[in-house]
């Protein structure tokens, strides 16, 4: 028997407001940095279904998940691996801060064996590890099997039904919207797994050189113009908006 298949899902944070931490707030702008991060609950359903694809496969093969995580994100990861992920490890680069996809996939792509099926909840992520892996990007998987040594893949389509198609081995699937959500993790796999040390392995430099990327977007806001008032008189204001509201009907008539 050759290598067990390997089965590879990045897996982001996002942020989570929280309504209790302080808000900063330049001239025009909104500092996000007091957010919250939990795991981006499409990268745990592209999990579940690893999760699936490693139970038809047997003990052949294994489920590795790539946390695209800095230090103080790390932790985060081990409830991936309270869910069932065979392997987790982690990535990180400052520069990568911004959830850029082609600086991700820049980064990840080293990190793949050959052959690998990589599962992703991130369609922008999905499409720019296909190109640099070179093979297909198949968008809207809802559930996959194996047949033969190929995918078989039902997907969404823009008409709103589904499809089967054929692919692989290797391939990368995005997980559709509509797909199962990840099983919550059972008690005992969760304590063992808090036990876990993830510590993120540095991107050498050059794997980011020359990647084109706008880098992190900012946040931008303005504050809505409040009404003007009429005037502070209240018979002066109730008689100005009758006329308005009689000049209105007169309009529409």
């Amino acid at each position: 028997m050759g290598a067990p298949t390997s089965l590879v899902v990045p897996v982001r944070t996002v942020r989570a407001v929280d309504a209790d931490a302080p808000v900063e707030i330049g001239e025009e702008s909104v500092d996000r940095d007091f957010a919250s991060r939990f795991l981006d609950p499409r990268d745990l359903q592209a999990l579940a279904l690893a999760l699936e694809l490693r139970a038809g496969r047997g003990g052949d093969a294994e489920v590795e998940a790539i946390g695209l995580a800095d230090p103080a994100q790390a932790p985060l990861l081990r409830d991936v691996a309270a869910r069932g992920a065979d392997r987790v490890t982690a990535i990180w680069d400052e520069r990568m801060r911004g959830g850029d996809p082609l600086l991700a996939a820049a980064a990840l792509s080293p990190q793949i064996p050959d052959g690998a099926v990589v599962l992703t909840g991130s369609p922008a992520l999905g499409g720019a590890l296909a190109q640099r892996l070179g093979v297909p990007s198949i968008a809207g998987c809802l559930a996959a099997r194996w047949s033969e040594g190929r995918l078989e893949i039902e997907r969404t389509r823009c008409d709103g039904g589904t499809e089967v198609l054929e692919a692989g081995p290797a391939a990368v699937l995005v997980v559709a919207e509509a797909a199962e959500p990840a099983p919550l993790p059972e008690f005992a796999a969760a304590r063992a797994a808090a036990r876990l040390t993830i510590e993120p392995a540095a991107v050498p430099a050059e794997l980011l050189a020359g990647v084109a990327s706008p880098g992190p977007l900012a946040l931008r806001w303005k504050e809505a113009e409040r009404p003007r008032l009429i005037t502070e008189d209240v018979e002066a204001g109730a008689a100005a908006l009758a006329e308005l509201l009689r000049a209105a009907a007169g309009a529409g008539s």
